[in-house]
């Protein structure tokens, strides 16, 4: 079973400690440590400044992205299918088997179509398979979603059986 733990943004910059407002767009990046991931935020001045250099070749992924504003938040408004969707796709990545992680694959493509979250990276694992890290725009929650290879016949089966949870 994968279970990435990815830390949410800090409130502050990790070097010179600028709080991080709304609107502000920022710079994180992934360091893998044998506790797991830890995640580092910086200004657009620290990260050209100093982290850059520093952290590029030791961090596993970085991105770039903007504090989502509180009035944002509140005009991400899910309608009943996106909001099932959501949260199907949270249960399903607290303790997914082999068969979910397709389900959530899907679910996962569907949210950042409707743009309630966004891919920020994926990550190549030492297994061969691939790791996409998205962030939920409301939250900034950071969720791993395993990316799968699929046929068009699993596709059309997943997608009925997706159906069917989302008609209930």
């Amino acid at each position: 079973m994968l279970k990435i733990e990815i830390p949410k943004r800090a409130a502050h910059c990790m070097h010179g400690n600028e709080p991080l407002i709304p609107e502000m767009e920022f710079y994180s990046i992934l360091l893998f440590q044998e506790e797991g991931y830890q995640r580092k935020d910086f200004c657009l001045a620290c990260w050209e400044k100093f982290a850059k250099e520093d952290f590029s070749t030791r961090a596993k992924t970085a991105w770039k992205a903007k504090v989502v504003s509180k009035k944002e938040k509140e005009e991400i408004s899910f309608k009943t299918r996106d909001e099932k969707a959501f949260y199907l796709l949270k249960n399903l990545l607290q303790s997914p088997s082999e068969e979910e992680w397709a389900e959530a694959f899907i679910l996962a493509l569907y949210l950042a179509r409707r743009k309630i979250i966004y891919l920020r990276q994926e990550l190549p694992q030492e297994d061969g398979s691939v790791v996409a890290i998205y962030e939920v725009a409301a939250t900034e929650e950071m969720w791993a979603v395993k990316r799968k290879p699929l046929s068009s016949s699993d596709i059309e089966a997943l997608q009925v059986k997706i159906a069917e949870k989302l008609s209930r």
